[in-house]
């Protein structure tokens, strides 16, 4: 680009603030328009309604003329423009597809939970339908445990008491033993002292009846017969008294 040229391009984008009127090639007018700015394919206009971009190819020549319009500047300008309005457009775009595909997979998270909080709440109701409908269940079950319990603990107690009765009455059965046994051995031991007594007694008598007859009978043979006798009632009466200590030693 030559330095006229650049210099030209310059001007054409330098603010004007001087009031005017413009009419297009088509009749259009814009009465006392300021001009904001001019740019290579045209000009921007501040009038009442606001404001307004007029081609440099709307307007007359001599206006094209006035703004120095030059035709390959202006295409390169709007070419220019085009390319960074479609590449603001592009990025616009591309940040509403970002925007939207956030806002979709923020909605799918929300929906996803919802779903997820959803689910939790009919487990919930359903634990606590079954939960209701074991209630009574429960309730039943443990009524009859504790039933069962209780009729357990009766019979253990009915059955501790058979055995505490049964082991007192083979106590009293052993006791009465013992003292049957006791009483029968006391029983033969006074019949064997009696025995003894009377063995003595007869012992004795028939001691007396040896001496008082021994003056009166004279046969020896007599005599020596009724001593052995008397041995034999000695020694009879010995064993007797043994025995008798034996059974007394073994009663205690």
């Amino acid at each position: 680009m030559s330095a006229p040229a650049f210099l030209i391009l310059i001007v054409c984008f330098t603010s004007v603030a001087l009031a005017d009127d413009f009419k297009t090639i088509d009749g259009k007018e814009y009465k006392n328009a300021t001009i904001s700015r001019v740019e290579a394919d045209g000009i921007l206009l501040i009038t009442k309604s606001g404001i307004t971009k007029v081609y440099f190819t709307e307007l007359p020549k001599e206006v094209q003329e006035r703004f120095h319009y030059d035709a390959a500047q202006a295409a390169q300008f709007t070419t220019a423009q085009q390319a960074v309005i479609e590449e603001s457009n592009a990025a616009v775009a591309a940040q509403q597809q970002q925007e939207a595909e956030e806002r979709e997979r923020r909605a799918g998270e929300i929906a996803q939970q919802q779903q997820q909080v959803e689910e939790q709440q009919r487990q919930a109701d359903a634990t606590l339908v079954r939960q209701q409908q074991q209630w009574p269940q429960a309730r039943h079950r443990h009524a009859r445990q504790q039933q069962q319990n209780a009729t357990a603990r009766q019979v253990t107690e009915r059955e501790r008491q058979r055995q505490m009765a049964g082991a007192v009455a083979n106590q009293r059965a052993l006791e009465a033993q013992r003292l049957n046994r006791e009483n029968q051995r006391n029983f033969e031991r006074m019949q064997r002292e009696r025995a003894l007594q009377n063995q003595q007694s007869h012992v004795d008598w028939a001691r007396e009846q040896i001496k008082s007859d021994e003056f009166l009978r004279s046969p020896r043979s007599w005599i020596q017969s009724d001593r052995e006798n008397l041995a034999r009632e000695k020694s009879i009466l010995e064993q007797q008294k043994r025995q008798r200590s034996l059974d007394a030693n073994s009663a205690y």
